[in-house]
């Protein structure tokens, strides 16, 4: 059966049907109580529905066990049967139940209170510490939102009615217009649950869905109520799948008017997209002076850096910050150059120098040093890394917002001859994008050991290869304390001095990752972590990329003749790996053209991940990193870098 060019099923044509036998007794009695007019009016309004219905892709189905849930969920819901709810059938409460005993959620906001019965099962299927945020008209708005709204008896009822959860000390009711309700200075805790259930005309669905999913929690639940309601489907169903075709997975209950989104952030560009439109800044107050400023450690590991340490020390001493409120701490990790003697020309400036003996690398160091550490700030930069003066200014704002456990710092890559230079750049400005769009969204899942700060309570002593992979992910894992990234904190570092340098250290990075996940499985689990997708998409799928060119280049010859996709797919492959080989044989002649040393450096970025996994497969693993070298370069100061 074809309606408005679409196809249909016996099942929906027999739905369809359904719908006009429905809507034709009801016009016969239009007419002879009303006249021809109203049924015409009620006529019209039938086929717009009519053709909703036909026009409007359903949204997928899903089920409690595959969004995670199980059986037990059901199994062990309240549900009050003797008192029904006169807004929500037996059935689609006993799947609310489960779904919120499911997300043990700390914090739930339902918009459209009613009588509160919802409400009542709320509260009684999550634990003792969560709370129940209910948003209703207040009694004096009502008569007018009654003239508005697709429900005015529930609206009229409710207002009059009193609520049958009483004095429940989890819930709290708000007697405010939902669509004017900034849920970010209400709730004080992450939103892991949300109904939207309030009026159902699509301006007040769209409102109350973008307030809701400012404040929803990665990893959180949103449900809507009568999706499927034939009087009401034109709001809530036509902006739902206005969600959907957006990109926003949205699914129905099968058999029920219950439809659902599970917030994730799958890969870096639907983590930037949805930063975008759903932005969650961390809170910071201005980098101006206080008269309160927290006490910062500047600590800085070291390894045979007699070649640096000396500038590095004279950087960090003009950085714009009261001398009495920092401590500049230099950890020697047995360096055996002059690095302890020169550190020790500063000790009338104040600079303390802790050296040890027995070289254990620099995460070990840092889990020696930071009990030497006074401030209550700790600021974690290397030796070759060059600040700018604000750095603090830019740093110590963000810790006023008392959700914020650390601070990453971008870092740029000083222009030098080397021909890593470009590369380390580009690769550097990607990930400040990533990072930046985490960061809006909910937490910075990594740090540059160049530059990032954390509050010395909650420093994670763990073992680890990588500092600036374990602590930033540790913090959120742990504690639930966010990382915001501040792109204005920048340190300035030389690029390798070889190609060959720079492939050891990418190795290294790479091969760090698959030790240090160890340390850090809890938080990928989907059930338990807020930060589970990120984590994936960020730090574990991108270790599959290189198998995945290798498979793709490896399939393609075989599916030449299956379409003119698949030819193109792999022409595209070819031009991508004989513009890398372009890339190298300019890169050695001295010359660097754009197009070209990109792709090459994407291929030899991802051969570096590939010869991680055989490093990883044949055991091998350091505790301390060799040195790389980098180029110093011409500049001597932070000053004729900003000139």
């Amino acid at each position: 059966m074809t309606v408005y060019g679409r196809q249909f099923s016996l099942r929906q044509a027999a739905k369809l049907a359904s719908v006009v036998g429905l809507a034709s007794g009801p016009l016969f009695f239009a007419t002879l109580r009303k006249g021809p007019l109203a049924a015409f009016e009620f006529a019209s309004r039938s086929l717009e529905l009519f053709k909703e219905l036909a026009m409007e892709d359903p949204l997928p189905t899903i089920s409690l066990e595959q969004l995670g849930g199980h059986n037990e969920h059901s199994k062990q819901i309240w549900i009050d049967l003797a008192k029904p709810s006169p807004s929500m059938p037996p059935g689609e409460l006993a799947l609310l139940c489960s779904l919120v005993r499911w997300k043990n959620p700390k914090a739930v906001v339902e918009i459209g209170t009613y009588r509160g019965f919802t409400t009542l099962h709320l509260s009684r299927n999550t634990s003792a510490t969560c709370r129940i945020f209910t948003a209703d008209l207040p009694p004096e708005a009502a008569e007018q939102k009654a003239a508005q709204s697709s429900d005015p008896h529930m609206i009229r009822e409710a207002a009059r009615s009193a609520r049958v959860f009483g004095d429940d000390r989890k819930i709290v009711q708000i007697l405010q217009d939902s669509t004017t309700i900034d849920w970010a200075k209400i709730v004080d805790r992450p939103v892991e649950f949300a109904l939207v259930d309030g009026s159902h005309l699509y301006e007040h669905v769209r409102k109350d869905t973008e307030a809701v999913l400012k404040v929803l929690a990665p990893g959180g639940v949103l449900v809507w109520h009568d999706y499927l309601r034939v009087e009401i489907r034109r709001g809530v169903g036509r902006y739902l799948a206005e969600l959907r075709r957006s990109g926003l997975p949205v699914y129905r209950f099968e058999g029920t008017t219950i439809a659902v989104h599970v917030r994730a952030a799958k890969d870096p560009l639907l983590i930037d997209w949805m930063a975008r439109i759903w932005p969650r800044p961390v809170g910071r107050g201005s980098n101006e002076q206080t008269a309160e400023l927290p006490f910062v450690s500047v600590v800085i590991p070291a390894h045979n850096e007699e070649r640096w340490i000396e500038r590095k020390i004279e950087n960090t001493l003009s950085l714009d910050y009261p001398h009495d409120r920092m401590q500049i701490l230099v950890a020697s990790d047995g360096s055996t150059d002059d690095t302890v003697g020169i550190v020790g020309q500063f000790s009338s400036q104040s600079v303390e120098l802790v050296h040890y003996p027995e070289r254990l690398g620099k995460l070990a160091t840092l889990n020696r040093v930071v009990p030497s550490a006074h401030g209550d700030i700790l600021l974690f930069t290397d030796a070759k890394a060059l600040l700018e003066q604000d750095a603090l200014r830019w740093v110590v704002p963000h810790f006023e917002d008392p959700q914020v456990g650390g601070v990453a710092g971008n870092r740029a890559c000083l222009a030098t001859d080397s021909p890593a230079t470009d590369g380390e750049g580009l690769y550097w400005r990607y990930e400040a994008w990533i990072r930046l769009s985490e960061s809006r969204f909910y937490s910075c899942l990594g740090a540059y050991g160049q530059i990032y700060a954390i509050r010395r309570s909650l420093f994670p002593f763990v073992p680890g290869l990588s500092d600036d992979t374990v602590i930033p992910l540790k913090i959120p894992i742990s504690t639930g304390a966010v990382i915001a990234f501040e792109p204005h904190i920048l340190a300035r570092i030389p690029a390798a001095a070889t190609l060959q340098q720079e492939w050891q250290r990418k190795v290294r990075s790479h091969l760090a990752v698959f030790y240090d996940i160890t340390h850090l499985k809890e938080g990928l689990n989907p059930l338990t972590s807020r930060i589970w997708w990120p984590f994936w998409s960020h730090h574990i799928f991108r270790l599959f990329v290189p198998w995945s060119m290798l498979g793709a280049l490896a399939v393609s010859p075989w599916l030449l003749n299956s379409g003119m996709i698949y030819r193109w797919l792999f022409y595209a492959q070819i031009l991508l790996y004989a513009a890398a080989t372009m890339g190298l044989l300019l890169t050695r002649l001295g010359i660097r053209w754009k197009p070209a040393y990109t792709c090459f450096y994407f291929v030899f970025a991802n051969l570096a991940v590939g010869f991680a996994w055989v490093r990883w497969l044949q055991g091998k693993k350091q505790h301390s990193w060799p040195q790389v070298d980098r180029i110093l370069p011409a500049v001597p100061s932070v000053e004729d870098l900003k000139n």
